[in-house]
């Protein structure tokens, strides 16, 4: 085939690729459910699952600052207002916020007084006194009570301070907070529907902040926030995309499966190992090495499968397509490239040579750190302050100031669950249950809505018909809060201070043990986002050792089928296992602990340890001072990819370059040490299988016939000593 028709031949390949990646690029989303970090029948999702289905999802808060008091009589009828637009928002199933609620308990109040009123009435025009002395005796203090306050509107200031403050200090009263939490800040919580994907979520960002741009939405001099867990999630998926490998990523595009966030922070791997396999095919003599070292590669990370985590187990497959997509590229590239004279004397620096002492001390030293390494790995401390891993991230900066006004930035849910929840005994537990949480962590925890909350008007031990008509007295959107439609289930919410997810388990396995058990035919579930990130955790924890075993196991069986040289399969198994013990001990040394990305690293370590080795062995042992310089230059390639992470926005990025780079120089280190230590017969490596590079040479020859020519050709194919 001539040089011509390779080259447009590869030009409508390339354009074909290209139009592939967009178009999967368009497809393509980026989960930010718990799923995506979660095994979708773990408990802890199942559990959050139940509540996202009965009281909605993690909610959007939007915190407005500033403007005046805003429960003063010109503000509330705007904050009213406002509360119900963005009820109107797509996808929001309940929205929560002072002016409404205070309006349901003002309408409310009317009518239960209508109804007590009218009452009255009936019972003097029936002249039935006795039942009318006894009505007045059971209501009549109720609507004294209520004579101070005045007429139950939101511009009745009195009867406004009377829900909300307390009469004593006048401060606002606790159940009020979450709404309150400062004297002219005001919180508004929107509960999304179940199961938002990234799309969806954005959209409802985007279109809660259109609300608030709205002239008067907002009061003059006043600053309104958007944040919750949704909103922090979609900004991180916006971020990594536009840092991430794109064919990778449109791959996953024409899956029709989201992406999730984890495996996202992963993708940059492929800027390292990606960068490598153009430099090794551009030397023909060694392909079917090449392409043995990225299939171990490929094989290394597709171990990651068997991960109970989605985000691993998604790496298994990004990573290998990566590595395919990167191949096909350079293989492409190397059948159109016109075939060069490679048999020249390359110059002597090319080596990268070392003493045979010099790498005998780094093989001894790697060997103790690797097993220094290793043995840490099971007691490292792992970092896990979600703070932590997305410092840098504005959205993550809204959250934590949104944090400082509440108390709180996450919830923690406790749900009792049984036939009908609004029986006394039910409501018994759940008052106990509630006092158990505040007195023993009172100061870690606060009550953001609980059933027991409630309806404690009703008294230490009201009856059934109390409880019923306790229920009833309240303004169904006040209930719907705690209490299922169903009448199934109630919920307890608590605010927390999300913090390190080791502390979220403990405080979480300490709430489980407080709680009392319940009456018999209900059962006690806890859910939120600390207590499923307290089961992540547990799984993160799990996998110290599995998946760098797991990779080191899948590269080392691949090379022992694929290579020629057994031995050199053995050696690079070796130089794998060092390299990935000294990299886990640097990480303990330089940054003191390791997170959920640095842990996963054990494959990249495992292949690139292994693929290196393999090939200063076969440039070593062909004499080729030429694939020596590919290795060398495909590594200063790999550190330069991996650098690009150290201009990255977000520090946990920049975190997982520094341990790339620190992995891959460990690796290029003890794999040119145990090839310097490893006795090789003179020869030339084969590259008989090189159907490609054989065709090139043809082509070569029958253009320049010669004697000389053919020598060159065979020199590059010659056979293994």
């Amino acid at each position: 085939m001539s040089t011509r028709l390779r080259l447009l031949l590869a030009a409508a390949l390339l354009a074909a690729a290209s139009a592939w990646a967009v178009v999967g690029l368009g497809r393509l989303e980026v989960d930010s459910d718990l799923e995506s970090l979660l095994p979708a029948d773990d408990p802890a999702v199942e559990a959050l699952d139940g509540m996202a289905r009965q009281f909605g999802g993690d909610p959007v808060v939007v915190l407005v600052e500033g403007g005046g008091d805003p429960l003063a009589a010109d503000r509330l009828p705007r904050l009213l207002q406002l509360e119900g637009e963005l009820a109107e928002v797509d996808d929001v199933v309940a929205t929560y916020g002072p002016a409404t609620t205070l309006n349901q308990i003002a309408l409310r109040v009317k009518q239960m007084l209508a109804d007590l009123s009218g009452q009255r009435d009936a019972l003097r025009q029936a002249g039935k006194k006795w039942e009318l002395r006894t009505f007045e005796r059971r209501y009549g203090a109720l609507l004294v009570q209520a004579l101070p306050a005045g007429l139950p509107t939101l511009s009745n200031k009195d009867f406004v301070a009377s829900v909300v403050a307390d009469p004593g200090t006048g401060r606002v009263r606790p159940q009020w907070r979450q709404y309150l939490p400062g004297e002219e800040t005001v919180a508004i919580f929107l509960r999304p529907r179940e199961d938002l994907d990234e799309k969806a979520s954005a959209a409802l960002a985007d279109d809660v902040r259109e609300v608030l741009a709205r002239d008067g939405a907002v009061p003059d001099g006043a600053r309104a926030t958007v944040t919750g867990a949704p909103v922090v999630s979609v900004a991180l998926a916006e971020r990594l995309r536009g840092e991430l490998p794109v064919g990778t990523l449109a791959t996953f595009g024409w899956r029709d499966e989201p992406l999730s966030l984890g495996a996202a922070t992963f993708l940059p791997i492929i800027l390292g190992l990606g960068s490598y396999y153009p430099v090794y095919l551009s030397r023909v003599g060694h392909r079917r090495v090449v392409l043995a070292v990225a299939t171990s590669s490929a094989l290394a990370f597709a171990g990651l499968l068997l991960s109970p985590l989605p985000f691993v187990s998604e790496l298994g497959l990004a990573v290998p397509v990566g590595l395919a997509l990167v191949v096909g590229l350079s293989l492409l590239a190397a059948w159109v490239r016109p075939p060069t004279d490679q048999t020249g004397t390359e110059p002597s620096v090319a080596t990268w040579s070392m003493s045979r002492s010099l790498a005998g001390g780094i093989v001894l030293l790697g060997v103790v750190g690797s097993g220094v390494g290793w043995s840490v790995l099971s007691v490292a401390d792992l970092k896990t302050d979600p703070q932590q891993l997305l410092a840098g991230l504005p959205a993550l900066e809204d959250a934590v100031e949104v944090e400082e006004a509440l108390g709180f930035s996450a919830e923690v849910d406790i749900r009792l669950v049984g036939d009908d929840v609004l029986r006394p005994e039910a409501l018994a537990w759940a008052r106990t249950a509630e006092e158990q949480v505040v007195t023993r962590f009172g100061d870690r925890v606060q009550p953001v809505v609980t059933v027991s909350g409630l309806l404690s008007f009703l008294g230490e031990e009201p009856t059934a018909d109390q409880v019923l008509a306790g229920v009833a007295a309240l303004p169904s959107y006040i209930t719907s809060a705690v209490i299922s439609a169903d009448g199934r289930e109630a919920l307890a919410s608590y605010g927390v201070a999300w913090t390190d997810l080791a502390d979220d388990r403990d405080l979480v396995e300490q709430l489980e043990d407080v709680l009392p058990p319940p009456p018999a035919g209900y059962e006690v579930r806890v859910s939120g986002l600390p207590a499923a990130a307290e089961r992540g955790y547990d799984l993160v924890d799990g996998e110290r050792y599995r998946s760098s075993v797991v990779a080191l196991v899948a590269a080392a069986a691949a090379l022992l089928v694929l290579l020629p040289h057994r031995r050199d399969a053995v050696l690079a198994g070796i130089a794998a296992v060092l390299a990935t013990g000294l990299s886990i001990a640097l990480l303990v040394v330089v940054i003191g602990a390791l997170n959920p990305l640095t842990l996963a690293l054990g494959a990249l370590t495992a292949a690139v340890g292994s693929e290196l080795t393999v090939l200063l062995l076969a440039a070593r042992r062909s004499a080729d001072a030429g694939m020596r310089r590919s290795v060398m230059l495909a590594v200063l390639l790999s550190l330069g990819g991996y650098g690009v992470l150290l201009t990255s926005s977000l520090p946990v990025l920049r975190e997982l370059g520094l341990a790339l780079s620190g992995s891959v120089a460990l690796s290029v280190v003890v794999a040119l040490a145990l090839a310097t230590l490893t006795p090789t017969r003179p020869g030339r490596e084969c590259a008989a299988d090189d159907a490609d590079a054989g065709d090139h040479a043809g082509d070569h020859a029958r253009d320049h016939a010669g004697p000389r020519d053919k020598t060159h050709s065979l020199e590059l194919t010659g056979g293994t000593a």
